[in-house]
């Protein structure tokens, strides 16, 4: 793992071209559009791979384990799974630790979180695609754990019982419990209601992502290197970010100077590098009451995920 500060390395330098667009109300948050210019970017989404029969997500072995899962690219070009995207199915539905390329032609052991806690058998061998990443909150919470254990260990381990711990917070807080505690039933439960809301946060041209503004922090920010491959995600950015429930908070600035804020200050903070799992480079960011992972791969950001207190 090599440490370097953020004067002149392509996170930074992406992170300079980030443009704010109109904040949209939604009630209990800001969202934030965000503009940038496009890199030609190369990927296939695991939804997208499944669904063509280029893909294959399963347990590591006849027994399983909690913390990984074993990902296989059977395509052409690199793999993007997302930090915090949710998988169904197997012994237990789980999301990805980070973000992720798995090479052409080849697997990897992909360090995952479990969002069901009561079941430990298999309803299926192979899991597929929630279409959706967690809630602001809860990917806040497993980002800043995954990069303690990142920095400390090297490895990208995070906090289980925080992660059922923030599940079974979401289920009591909307009302939506499920049998095996799975947080992609509660989501599902609530379904309606998000795709109602989901319309409102289509991709405008020459978008790259969004920022979630609550009272004066960003709760969460995904940003991508290109329009097209944001455009292809933003179905499931957006059903995690409407599915999150919370009340309004006070904000003493207007939602587009605060994501302006916080964008400037991982722009320079500290930063750490090291060799990701599959190809490409892990990028993580401290700074103020920020965190940020990026996954870069031949000097392009491909992904970043930056999450607020």
């Amino acid at each position: 793992m090599q440490a370097a500060h953020q004067s002149s390395n392509e996170l930074s330098r992406f992170l300079e071209c980030l443009r704010v667009g109109v904040a949209l109300d939604l009630g209990d948050v800001f969202v934030v559009p965000l503009f940038a210019p496009s890199a030609a970017l190369r990927v296939a989404l695991l939804e997208e791979a499944l669904a063509r029969r280029e893909a294959r997500v399963t347990e590591v072995t006849e027994h399983g384990r909690v913390d990984t899962l074993r990902v296989d690219n059977l395509g052409e070009v690199p793999l993007l799974l997302l930090d915090g995207e949710q998988i169904v199915g197997a012994k237990q539905d789980r999301v990805f630790n980070a973000t992720m390329l798995v090479p052409p032609r080849s697997s990897i052991a992909a360090p995952v979180s479990c969002v069901e806690r009561g079941r430990w058998h298999a309803d299926s061998r192979e899991m597929t695609s929630a279409e959706a990443t967690l809630t602001p909150s809860i990917r806040a919470s497993k980002l800043k754990s995954v990069a303690t254990t990142l920095r400390t260990t090297q490895t990208y381990g995070g906090d289980q019982g925080r992660v059922w711990r923030d599940v079974e917070n979401y289920a009591e807080r909307t009302g939506t419990r499920s049998e095996t505690m799975s947080f992609v039933q509660c989501l599902r439960a609530r379904g309606p209601d998000v795709a109602a809301r989901a319309r409102a946060l289509e991709a405008a041209p020459g978008q790259v992502g969004i920022a979630v503004v609550r009272g004066n922090v960003v709760a969460s920010l995904d940003a991508f290197g290109s329009e097209e491959l944001y455009a292809r995600n933003q179905r499931k950015i957006a059903r995690g970010v409407l599915a999150e429930i919370g009340e309004r908070a006070q904000a003493t600035v207007e939602p587009q100077t605060t994501v302006q804020r916080a964008i400037a200050a991982l722009a320079h903070g500290h930063m750490l590098r090291c060799a990701a799992l599959g190809c490409g480079e892990t990028l993580t960011v401290e700074a103020a009451q920020y965190a940020l992972a990026a996954i870069t791969y031949g000097g392009e950001v491909f992904h970043l995920l930056a999450t607020g207190a």
